[in-house]
């Protein structure tokens, strides 16, 4: 539920319950205050998406350094097939893809 391919894939997933029902969302939402500091619009997206989500999962209630990476985690556990657009640069989407390997997790690398 970051800004950006987080909220672009989420939008993706609802437009494609119409056509393959089976299909659900599940919001990985690392703290409760994750949006407190966006803009207004933002914060309007990422709300909209909760509520139409099938599944929210909230890890912790306040932010911490490492929840991001819990969050990542978290998604990595509970998924079979890994999706990261990252440029191979160092970053949390880096170290997702690379906690991802080392859990055995199929990882389709998209380069932005």
């Amino acid at each position: 539920m970051a800004l950006g391919v987080d909220t672009y894939a989420a939008n993706i997933v609802l437009n494609l319950k119409a056509q393959y029902p089976g299909i659900t969302l599940e919001c990985a939402i690392p703290c409760e205050t994750q949006a407190v500091k966006w803009n207004e619009r933002d914060r309007d997206i990422y709300y909209d998406l909760i509520a139409k989500c099938d599944k929210e999962t909230l890890l912790q209630q306040n932010y911490t350094s490492d929840c991001m990476q819990k969050r990542n985690e978290y998604m990595v556990d509970n998924s079979d097939y890994v999706i990261a657009v990252w440029n191979g640069k160092p970053s949390g989407t880096g170290n997702t893809v690379k906690y991802a390997k080392k859990k055995n997790r199929v990882v389709l690398l998209v380069n932005p």
